[in-house]
């Protein structure tokens, strides 16, 4: 019986048991992936209007080149963002690392939106909403900094 009981202290030395995520923590790396699967749907549909608007002459062709680069650069932070969190999701630690350089890109880039419409007359009121939209973000970033050491 004590040879029984020695084995199981050794074993549990030896094989380190990981550690369950929160449950909140769960639910967050999935609502992450679902709402970057659907900036990625409304971003590529903001592609598409952009093609039309410059295929219609509304789209001025001085702002047709960095609307689309910052369209592909959200785009991409998205898809980052997403594959980040499903890492995270399988306890990988890479993940988090991902997911923090594509969201704090993502952050970088909607300030420069930000800054773009508030530095025009028109709809400044978009920029606003812009502001508060980025604490979205920053803290699921903040969470997952503090729950994903646990990852491996």
């Amino acid at each position: 019986m004590n040879r029984i009981n020695d084995m199981e202290a050794l074993r549990s030395t030896v094989v380190p048991t990981r550690r369950k995520a929160p449950l909140l923590f769960t639910a967050l790396c999935v609502l992450t992936i679902l709402g970057n699967v659907l900036l990625i749907l409304v971003n590529l549909l903001k592609a598409g209007m952009l093609q039309v608007g410059e295929a219609n002459g509304s789209v001025g062709q001085s702002a047709t080149g960095p609307l689309n680069t910052l369209v592909l650069v959200v785009v991409l932070t998205c898809v980052g963002a997403a594959v980040g969190a499903a890492l995270m999701l399988g306890g990988r630690r890479l993940g988090f690392h991902i997911y923090a350089a594509s969201n704090i890109v993502h952050i970088l880039a909607t300030v420069g939106v930000m800054l773009l419409w508030f530095m025009t007359v028109y709809l400044s009121f978009v920029g606003v909403l812009l502001f508060f939209y980025c604490f979205i973000p920053v803290g699921f970033l903040l969470y997952f900094r503090r729950y994903g050491g646990g990852l491996r």
